[in-house]
């Protein structure tokens, strides 16, 4: 849950601000600006086909840190290209990895807790998810009128590969997201016959 709250606070608002970009960064029209944001969708399309033909063969963890280096990258990559067409590469790149970290944490969580506490744990975790994303959008955009939209973006990259890298040096933390709950063990019930009396 913490790294889903950091994730969404740190690397989901540069999708709000995409719109800025496209006005003030890349000097584009409204059209230009349309391709923007499908490169993301376009991204997380084909980060869910990746990851579904690849994901299986590597550890939820490992494939964690490597989707939060590859948003850290991405974002810190649309800060500082110059360009329009980086800004789109680099939005294609942040579908891939959003896509991939929600998918790995979701499946992490549902996978770890007990089927009796499920429900309530999940209902936590949107809560971070959904609460996250809009407060981080709020601040960063509040801080871009302040200081720019690129240097915000990418502050926000670099504490993403920041936070990356805390999670590569604290091993058996993150090994919890490749814990898995036991299904519990049917209950079999012998029957003894009865052994009949002797004439």
């Amino acid at each position: 849950m913490v790294t889903c709250g950091v994730v969404m606070f740190l690397g989901g608002p540069v999708i709000q601000l995409a719109p800025v970009f496209a006005r003030d960064a890349f000097g584009v029209d409204q059209r230009a600006y349309g391709f923007l944001a499908a490169a993301l969708g376009i991204g997380a399309t084909a980060g869910s086909v990746v990851l579904g033909a690849y994901g299986d063969g590597l550890r939820r963890s490992t494939l964690a840190i490597a989707s939060i280096v590859l948003f850290g990258v991405a974002v810190l990559g649309m800060a500082v290209t110059p360009t329009y067409a980086g800004g789109v590469a680099a939005m294609l790149c942040i579908g891939v990895a959003y896509l991939a970290v929600a998918s790995v944490l979701n499946t992490s969580i549902q996978l770890a807790v007990d089927d009796r506490f499920r429900g309530r744990v999940i209902a936590i975790y949107a809560m971070v998810f959904t609460g996250a994303y809009p407060l981080g959008s709020l601040l960063q955009g509040l801080a871009t009128d302040r200081f720019g939209v690129r240097a915000v973006v990418g502050v926000a990259g670099l504490a993403l590969l920041a936070y990356a890298a805390l999670l590569a040096a604290h091993p058996a933390t993150v090994a919890s997201l490749d814990l898995e709950v036991d299904p519990p063990v049917p209950i079999v019930r012998c029957e003894v016959a009865p052994v009949p009396a002797e004439p």
